[in-house]
């Protein structure tokens, strides 16, 4: 086996009681440091801050990319990169071990970052420069430029986008909120999982830069702003998605099926 001295990541996630690490480099015992953009270590079960170079996977190579992010989906890991998702199912062999094989690649619905991406009840829920995405694990939604037709269209999103944008989930409010921007455009946008309909806010943060978010204990979003900390539990009405937020149409929006520019390796 080689031995690992130290390792750095971009990401991590449990999934199966397994600690997956991405985007990692590894020192050997020799001193010899190895980045592997690629690559995901994983952990024993149960041994979540134990790691070997000989458990390395590497499930999509040499495409000229870095992985950014992994999540869990139902019973799917998933492993994204700026311009891709990999879906990853488990396998339990013959001596009780699991094995990770490749279900599905979808292109261009990466991610920037772990800020991109957020858990909702329903499903994995990110952003990407495509549009708005969701995943249970069984069934890939775009709720962007839907077939039923969208309340935000492509023009809408690609304008609203920027490398900065990010999402959070607020389970008070059952939304998910959409910041454009960490300085200078506090725009909003809220998809509501209850109307399945999106709004904007543009009053929702007093100040011009502002961090990702968080949640607290009870499923509230949080947020840290020049000068003080914010959230939105405040008493305040910017910081209340029911008093600023604007419905962008009457109509609301139906999530449908989306399965184009998908490469199965089935």
């Amino acid at each position: 086996p080689v031995k690992t001295n130290w390792m750095t990541y971009k990401t991590a996630c449990v999934f199966n009681r397994k600690m997956y690490y991405g985007n990692v480099r590894i020192k050997a015992s020799d001193g010899l440091i190895t980045y592997f953009p690629d690559g995901i270590l994983k952990s024993p079960i149960g041994m979540y801050d134990t790691v070997s170079a000989d458990n390395l996977l590497e499930a999509t190579v040499n495409d000229g990319d870095e992985i950014t992010c992994l999540r869990v989906a139902g019973n799917k890991l998933c492993q994204f990169k700026k311009a891709s998702l990999t879906i990853m199912g488990v396998k339990i062999l013959e001596n009780g071990e699991s094995t990770e094989f490749i279900e599905k690649v979808v292109k261009h619905c990466g991610v920037n970052g772990d800020n991109q991406v957020c858990d909702t009840p329903y499903g994995l829920m990110w952003i990407s420069r495509s549009g708005i995405w969701i995943f249970d694990g069984e069934q890939l939604k775009r709720l962007t430029e839907n077939l039923e037709g969208s309340t935000v269209s492509k023009q809408e999103w690609e304008s609203f986008y920027t490398e900065r944008t990010h999402i959070g989930y607020d389970a008070y409010w059952n939304q998910a909120h959409i910041c454009q921007d960490t300085q200078d455009n506090p725009l909003t946008m809220i998809y509501n999982f209850n109307t399945r309909g999106f709004s904007e806010s543009d009053d929702m943060y007093s100040s011009d830069q502002k961090s990702g978010f968080v949640n607290n204990p009870e499923g509230h979003l949080m947020w840290a702003q020049i000068g003080t900390g914010s959230s939105s539990i405040n008493g305040n009405d910017s910081n209340n998605p029911k008093h600023n937020a604007k419905v962008k149409k009457a109509k609301t929006q139906t999530a449908t099926a989306y399965q184009d520019h998908t490469e199965s390796t089935n």
